[in-house]
């Protein structure tokens, strides 16, 4: 006990390895390598053999080995990418109580053992379920086509199994799937690097955009629902494409808030002109930002918000002027929402816990339906905030929920948590009569929507069997069913005596059941 070994760091560098065999009395300087590296604040590990007090393991970044009492260290990692024998950034060093040469390595990357004291290692991850997601997405046509952004974990490629697959090194960013065509995806690594896939995900070979100077380490971008050529990215200026990432403007020539970096964007679902923001740094409080003409001009918004970061914009398909933010830390209200595009705010935080909120996504059947993902799991509301309960069985009681993704193909809520890898939740605002055994094959399209008087259906392909329809409003009642004859392609329907407001129809033949929804006006 009375030999013991010190790593003495500042932020960014080691200042010195030290040992001690008196007890600490007094102390001598080992060898000089830079174990932390640059990461003094946030990795460490050091670790002596019980039964030799001359082999000493030290990690920071990479993991560092002597065979002579510390005079000198030998680096035994250099990190090269997802293959890598042992992933860096080290927290912890742990030995075999029962076994010296066996040791156990805690890093951003997991659970890793070596049996003979740091020579080699190997991976003890499979079946653990720890990820730490920051963002994800998924495809608009399948629900196993998806893509993951996690800490220090790479992007990762979602295909349906539990077992993902790393495509993109680096901290796993941002990412975006285009929503008509999901072999076209986005993906990003820190400070706000993006490139482009044309293969569903497989390669990202495309460069897309690097951000010229600060940006947040997340740095955000999206896709505009109402036009898939149209995405904004931030860093300290909003920047805009109009034809995919092959190239990007920006609008507004200069620091959208005196050079704090931007850290969500939202667009509204009617036009790719209305475009929300907000911003944070080292220069004065958060704000939020609203601009109505594709960024060429903006105004902030923040009338009255608590001064906390604003972690998510959510905005009303139906309505742009109806947006909704939440805010992490502590101490303060965590939703809020407004009805007039930012001019005045209402606090929606009634029944919420005091906890970071970090996601919102609103239900795509029902717009008075909001999920709101935080520190402690997943909420929603069914009146637009009024009120709030918890949601997703199944779901640990507490865990950290840093974005909410609405999967349109099988009508599921896909939460992605920071340390608890992704669920995926039935969407709460789907009528319990609706049971949508396949709505990954839609056979039908609806048109005109929203509809006056008489709504058409056409199908894809000419089914030869008779089928079911059905329609149902929000509160889950049939308010029309009948048989439809096979070898058809249009089936016309006068809904005129109906009430303004959404219904779900559904179509049901061999044994299959599809889904959509349409507005009656």
């Amino acid at each position: 006990n009375d030999v013991i070994v010190a790593v003495i760091a500042n932020a960014f560098s080691t200042v010195g390895l030290y040992k001690t065999t008196d007890g600490g009395d007094t102390w001598f300087e080992m060898d000089n390598k830079d174990v932390a590296s640059y990461q003094g604040w946030y990795a460490e590990g050091a670790l002596i053999k019980p039964d030799n007090q001359n082999q000493i393991l030290l990690g920071g970044v990479e993991l560092f080995k002597s065979t002579s009492g510390g005079d000198v260290f030998t680096q035994m990692t250099e990190y090269s990418g997802p293959d890598s024998e042992l992933h860096p950034d080290i927290h912890d060093i742990v030995a075999n109580p029962l076994d010296p040469n066996k040791v156990y390595i805690l890093t951003d990357g997991g659970l890793f053992r070596s049996s003979n004291f740091g020579d080699t290692y190997f991976s003890c991850n499979d079946g653990y379920t720890t990820s730490q997601f920051y963002i994800g997405s998924i495809s608009a046509q399948t629900n196993d086509v998806g893509l993951g952004g996690l800490q220090d974990n790479f992007t990762q490629r979602f295909d349906g199994t539990n077992y993902w697959e790393a495509v993109m090194g680096g901290d796993g960013s941002f990412n975006a799937i285009d929503p008509t065509d999901d072999n076209e995806q986005f993906a990003s690594y820190q400070y706000g690097v993006v490139y482009k896939s044309h293969d569903q995900g497989f390669t990202f070979d495309d460069f897309v955009y690097s951000a010229p100077g600060s940006t947040a380490f997340v740095t955000p971008f999206i896709i505009c629902p109402s036009d898939n050529e149209t995405m904004y990215l931030g860093d300290t200026r909003l920047r805009k494409s109009t034809n995919a990432g092959s190239s990007f403007t920006t609008p507004f020539a200069a620091d959208a808030d005196s050079g704090n970096v931007i850290l969500s964007i939202a667009t509204s679902s009617i036009s790719t002109d209305t475009v929300y923001f907000t911003a944070a740094g080292f220069f004065g409080r958060a704000d939020v930002y609203k601009s109505v003409d594709g960024g060429s001009s903006f105004t902030a918004i923040t009338n009255g918000l608590p001064d906390r970061y604003y972690r998510d914009i959510a905005v009303n398909y139906n309505y742009a002027n109806e947006l909704y933010v939440c805010l992490s830390g502590f101490d303060a209200p965590h939703i809020f929402r407004s009805q007039n595009g930012g001019d005045d705010w209402e606090n929606i935080s009634s029944d919420l816990p005091d906890v970071p909120f970090h996601a919102l996504a609103i239900d795509s059947y029902n717009d008075s339906i909001i999920y709101a993902g935080s520190d402690f799991g997943v909420f929603v509301s069914f009146d637009k905030g009024d009120t709030w309960e918890t949601f997703g069985t199944g779901m640990p009681q507490a865990i950290m929920v840093f974005d909410l993704v609405i999967s349109p193909s099988d009508n599921k809520l896909m939460a992605f948590t920071h340390g608890n890898g992704v669920y995926r939740i039935p969407l709460a605002g789907l009528p319990q009569q609706i049971n949508v055994v396949d709505a990954g094959l839609q056979l039908f399209e609806v048109y005109p929507n929203p509809v006056d008087e008489v709504i058409t259906l056409y199908f894809s392909n000419e089914i030869e069997a008779v089928g079911v329809i059905k329609i149902i409003d929000m509160q889950g009642k049939v308010v029309f069913s009948n048989q439809i004859p096979g070898n058809i392609n249009i089936w016309n329907f006068n809904c005129g005596d109906f009430a303004a407001g959404t219904y779900f129809i559904t179509y049901s033949v061999k044994g299959n059941s599809y889904v959509t929804k349409f507005i009656k006006i």
